[in-house]
């Protein structure tokens, strides 16, 4: 079990009880690869941390 303190989520997660979380390592084509980040670009979860990397970068 993975646990995330609120402060880490997206406002859309933060009154969620229970957060499921998909890991596929298993792409192996471009095609797949590039499916697979045109479906982040889209997810709260992702961008969420990607804009916590961006602002660690930016301090």
């Amino acid at each position: 079990a993975l646990l995330i303190s609120d402060y880490t989520l997206p406002p859309d997660f933060i009154n969620k009880k229970q957060v499921t979380i998909y890991v596929d390592d298993q792409v192996d084509s471009r095609s797949q690869k590039l499916e697979s980040l045109k479906m982040a670009s889209n997810d709260p979860l992702f961008l969420a941390d990607i804009k916590e990397i961006q602002q660690d970068f930016d301090n």
